[in-house]
This record gives structure tokens, sequence and C-alpha cells, in this order.
């Protein structure tokens, strides 16, 4: 097929730091550090950012995301938290007292142990700094960190800007959708390789590990001697008939892995920032000195409010767990039925990744060109990596009415880009 002749891009026209540098110091050489001009910004937030200034323009942007308010609860001991004395000042900085308890009894129940909720437990401004302070506190530069491709956008950044080196390992692709192949991480393996990050449910793919891959997984690790890094922020979206399971629940599996997770999913308090990480002593001691030198601790109102939430013992997740597995259908099925494309049912979390190569234009210029000229909110799949080139990723975390309008309006837009 003859590729479509690239327009040129506005909403997201892309400055370089060194530009944006010289423009701001009148035309001297840029003084940033050579990490960060090897790392990029984050592309779904970039996305998000664009989309904002969109709308604060008054361009109608249609995005796939509708959701509920926060728990009632959870918002109430937040505000009362916020007109309490104790509240402007630092928490603890592993986290409130009352907060790690309530995620200790979380984990204990999860894992099938006690969890020391003074030792082994660290709550941080999201999951994200969970994630990067594991592995400032786990790796040395050059060390090697395996990250399965394609991958959550900012994994392999934060493993550069701790010094160490991604290597990427291609989840393999087929009919069925995606599917991790232990031997194939196993091959990507060197002598300075020190951790693995896992994620399951996965983003951007929608695949959930099962018992078997976790035990391959776990004896891979054992074998090497490696630290598993766990993101299970999505850990309450997967959909009948797979289950999620952690692997630090795996015999001999608690000491060599740090589970992360955060209250953004399910308790729907994103812009509160409240993410944990459960695991030993003696990785979540050494990651409590760099959050206590990069982060401090956590905001007060939220973590109360989070506190609440988990001792209510209910989420969001029960009432949206139906509702985006009936969206999920419905856009698949207008996806399928648009000429071109293909899509795989995900089995967790709540995104769509919809195969487009057929249509013969790179997937992040499609992207742009949905959101510039039809208003429409998604990601090219190579913002995940080389393994989601020819691919959109897009969240189905709305409801079914709001589907049928979305699908409605992405078939005929990429019906046009065809």
């Amino acid at each position: 097929m003859p590729q479509r002749e690239q327009r040129p891009l506005t909403a997201l026209k892309t400055i370089r730091y060194e530009e944006f540098f010289q423009f701001f110091r009148g035309g001297r050489e840029p003084v940033t550090s050579k990490r960060v001009t090897e790392v990029r910004g984050s592309a779904t937030l970039t996305t998000i950012d664009a989309v904002s200034a969109l709308r604060r323009r008054g361009v109608d942007v249609f995005g796939f995301s509708v959701r509920p308010e926060p728990l009632s609860a959870a918002v109430a001991a937040a505000q009362d938290a916020l007109s309490e004395p104790w509240a402007a000042f630092y928490t603890d900085s592993a986290g409130m007292p009352e907060l790690r308890a309530v995620l200790a009894d979380r984990a204990s129940a999860n894992l099938l142990r006690p969890i020391d909720s003074e030792r082994e437990v660290l709550v941080s401004v999201g999951a994200k700094a969970a994630i990067f302070c594991c592995l400032l506190a786990t790796i040395d530069p050059g060390d090697d960190v395996v990250i399965l491709d394609p991958a959550w956008v900012s994994y392999e950044p934060c493993v550069r800007l701790a010094g160490g080196h991604a290597i990427r390992v291609p989840l393999e692709y087929g009919e069925a959708g995606f599917r991790l192949r232990v031997d194939d991480i196993a091959s990507h393996l060197t002598r300075r390789t020190r951790l693995i990050i896992l994620n399951s449910p996965h983003n951007p793919t929608g695949i959930v590990l099962d018992r078997t891959s976790l035990e391959e997984f776990a004896a891979l690790a054992t074998a090497e001697d490696l630290t598993i890094l766990s993101d299970e922020c999505y850990e309450a979206f997967v959909f009948d008939p797979n289950e999620h399971i952690s692997i630090a629940g795996l015999p001999d599996m608690f000491e060599r892995t740090v589970t992360v997770s955060t209250s953004s999913k399910l308790f729907n308090t994103f812009g509160w920032r409240v993410g944990w990480a459960v695991g030993p002593r003696d990785l979540i001691e050494p990651m409590l000195q760099t959050h206590q030198n990069i982060v401090g601790c956590a905001p007060s109102h939220s973590q109360a409010g989070v506190t609440a939430a988990i001792r209510a013992e209910q989420t969001v997740v029960e009432e949206l767990l139906p509702m985006f597995e009936s969206s999920r259908d419905i856009l698949l099925k207008y996806l399928n039925d648009t000429p071109s494309v293909s899509c795989h049912k995900p089995q967790g979390a709540y995104f769509l990744f919809p195969n487009i190569t057929e249509i013969g234009v790179d997937d992040c210029h499609v992207a742009s060109m949905l959101l510039e000229e039809f208003g429409i909110h998604v990601n090219g799949g190579s913002d995940f990596g080389k393994g989601g080139a020819g691919f959109l990723r897009l969240t189905f975390a709305c409801t079914p009415e709001h589907a049928h309008a979305g699908g409605a309006k992405l078939q005929q837009a990429l019906s046009r880009v065809a």
C-alpha cells in the first residue's frame, strides 16, 4: 500500500530541548545534563497536555475516559485532614503509620504472609516515584534492566535516569494478541542484568500473566539471582476467566520482589498522587533512603483519604469493571469492523491496542492526525517501544454509551485515514 503523504503537525509539534533552552538563554549552549538529553518526556502526559491545551482553546476533543467521583468516604477524610494542624506538616517519610498498617493488612491477605508495616511498606507520591526509588536503590550505573516491549512509557526513561541500561524484550504477537515467553527473557540476560520489570495486567497490551508463566518467571529470577519490580497498578482490572496473581506470593519470591501499586486506579484518585511499594526490608529500606532525599513524603491529606478508602473495603472497581467490560466489547467490534484494523481482546487493565499496520501510515502520525483533524485522543503504539509500532492505544474506561459514540467516530476517522 502506498505511504500517505506526511503532513505537518501543529498541536503536537515537538520542540527540541536544545532549541528551547537557546531561545530562553539568548542563544547560549544548554546547561542540561547528558542524562536528560538522552530521555524524552512522557508521551502519554505530553498528549494529555496537548488535549488540555486544545480544550482551553475551545476545541472539542473526544476522549475515551469517563470516570466517576472518588469514594465519598475518601473525599470526606481528605477534606477533614486539610482542617487539621498536623496535615500542614510532613508525615512520616515512609508514609502515615495508619496508611502503612492498612496497606500491610491488604498485602498480607493477597500474598498469604505477614507484612511488617514498619519495614516492608513504603508510601510514595504515586507509583511512578516508587518505581524510580526502586531503580535508584537496586541498580548501579551500567547495570542492565529488562523491560517488556511494548511497555509503559516511563520505564525506560526511569532506568536511564537511574544510570541503567534498558534491555527491551519483545512480546510475541500473533492472532490471539501478545504473550510473554520466559525463554525470550532468558536469552536477553547479561552478566550485568540486575532487575526485571514485570507488569501484569499489562499496559498497553492488556495481557494478564497466568500462574504457569509467573512460576516460570520466578524460576528464572531465582536461578539468575535477579530482583523483580512488579508493577501491579491495574491489579483490580481483570476480566473473567483471568485472575490477577502477585508474583511475590509465589514460594521464595517475596524476598526478591518489590510490588508497586497505586490508589489512582483503585479509588479514582489520580491527582492525589499516592502509590506504594511492598517488599522485603533489605529492599524497602534503601528505597526509603532515596525517597527521603527526592520526595520527602506523600501529601498528608491524600494519605488520609486513601486510608479511609481502604478501611471502607470498597473500591471504585466494583462499579467500573462490568461497565468497562461492556465498553471494551463495544469498541472491539467497531475496531474489528474497520478496514485494515484488527484488535485482540485485552484480559485486563483498560486499554485497547489495535493493529493498524495495514493502513500503511506511521502510528504516531495517525494518532496526531486523529487528534488534529478529527478531535480524537489516542496514543501511537511506538510511544511504548518498537514492539508497539503499527498499533494505537486507547482506553475503554468509559460508559457503553460513550463507547458507542467514540467507536463510531473512530471507525469513521480511521476509514478516512486508510
